[in-house]
C-alpha cells in the first residue's frame, strides 16, 4: 500500500475512524457549477468530525514536497455528532441521494443529509432466517451488531425502465447476503455492502 499524503489529525488525542470521499456542486462565482472534492472523517469516541477540502487547483507535481502537497488538504469544517452508541465507526457517501450512511457498532445505520449533516433516519439491520419451531417453519429476526466498514457499491435502474420502487416494497436491510437496500427516497436501487 502506498501513502499518498500523511496529515496529522489535530488535536492528536483524537482517534480517526471512518473516512469517506464525497463531493458537492458549487457555483464558481459565475454561471458555472464545479465539483468540489472533499473527505469527511469521524472520530471513534470523541463525537467530533472533520471535513477536508481536496481541491488543489490542479494535480500536484511529482517533485512537490510533502508540505506543499499537504497545504491542499485542509480542514474546512469541524462538527459534533451523536450516534446510538456515541461512537463513530464507518461512513460512506451515496451521491444520488446526497446522504451519508454511518455505522457506530450498533445494529442501526444512521443516515445524514450530506449538506446539513442532520440525521434523516435510522435503519435497523436485521438477520432474517428460517427456523423450525415445533415442526413448523417460521422466520426469526436478529439484530446485527458491530457493523463497521461501509462501502457504497452500486445503484441502478432496471433495464426495462422499472425500479424496485415500482414493486411497492420499502427499503429492506438484511444480512442474508450482507446487503442493505433502502429504496425510500430514490428511484434507484441502492446497495451497500457491509464488510
Amino acid at each position: 500500500m502506498t501513502t499518498l499524503r500523511r496529515i496529522p489529525l489535530a488535536p492528536a488525542n483524537f482517534f480517526g475512524e471512518g473516512i469517506a470521499y464525497y463531493y458537492i456542486w458549487a457555483n464558481d462565482g459565475g454561471d458555472n457549477m464545479r465539483k468540489e472534492h472533499r473527505l469527511i472523517q469521524l472520530t471513534w469516541k470523541n463525537k467530533r468530525g472533520f471535513i477536508y477540502s481536496l481541491d488543489d487547483g490542479g494535480n500536484p507535481k511529482k517533485n512537490d514536497s510533502q508540505s506543499e502537497n499537504s497545504s491542499h488538504l485542509k480542514v474546512i469544517r469541524e462538527f459534533d455528532y451523536d450516534t446510538v452508541t456515541g461512537e463513530g465507526w464507518g461512513i460512506t457517501f451515496l451521491p444520488h441521494t446526497n446522504e451519508f450512511y454511518i455505522s457506530d457498532g450498533s445494529h442501526f445505520l444512521s443516515v445524514w443529509d450530506a449538506e446539513s449533516l442532520d440525521l434523516k433516519r435510522k435503519i435497523p439491520v436485521k438477520f432474517e432466517r428460517k427456523v423450525m419451531v415445533d415442526g413448523e417453519l417460521t422466520s426469526e429476526s436478529l439484530d446485527v451488531d458491530y457493523i463497521n466498514e461501509l462501502e457504497f457499491v452500486d445503484f441502478e435502474t432496471g433495464g426495462d425502465g422499472t425500479t424496485d420502487r415500482d414493486s411497492g416494497e420499502e427499503g429492506v436491510c438484511s444480512n442474508d447476503d450482507t446487503e442493505c437496500n433502502d429504496d425510500t427516497s430514490s428511484p434507484h436501487k441502492q446497495s451497500m455492502r457491509i464488510l
